[in-house]
């Protein structure tokens, strides 16, 4: 009887580990989750930078608010991820906001962190106000890309391929 009642003890104390305490299996690579702390903050240090919080035209990130570092990136706001875990699509597009005073300069090299998540089948980066030389070396990293929008952006320069 004393044996049975050990097996159950166990049993019982491997689904508390599994269900109460997060194992990093269960959530986004870490420098996948890195990577897109990453862009938000260099995204949000350029827009305060640039922008009157004051202005009735001041629009915080409030959809990537969800992205910090103490929750899974596949639940994250405009992030999908695949059964194994990994960062597969990102819907970035509209990310800036576009009636600010003062536009700020969103030069394409703040994309930099999302060209190591290698795993991207899609990207959208639409309606930005990013300008400048498509970044062409970044999305050689991105060899699983199957859908990239660029759509209403000011870039230059001929697209990667």
């Amino acid at each position: 009887m004393a044996a049975g009642t050990t097996t159950q003890l166990s049993i019982l104390s491997l689904f508390f580990i599994l269900t109460f305490i997060p194992i990093p299996y269960f959530s986004c690579p870490l420098h996948q989750k890195q990577s897109l702390i990453r862009f938000k903050s260099t995204l949000t240090t350029i827009f305060n930078s640039n922008s009157d919080p004051t202005s009735v035209y001041y629009v915080p990130f409030a959809e990537l608010d969800s992205w910090n570092r103490s929750s899974d990136c596949c639940s994250w706001a405009r992030v999908k991820c695949s059964q194994t875990r990994n960062v597969t699509e990102l819907h970035l597009d509209n990310s800036v906001p576009l009636f600010v005073d003062p536009v700020p300069e969103m030069n394409p090299d703040i994309l930099t962190p999302l060209f190591e998540t290698q795993s991207l089948k899609v990207l959208d980066i639409s309606m930005n106000l990013l300008q400048g030389e498509i970044p062409g070396d970044g999305f050689d990293n991105l060899t699983e890309l199957v859908h990239l929008d660029l759509n209403y952006n000011n870039f230059n320069g001929s697209i990667p391929g």
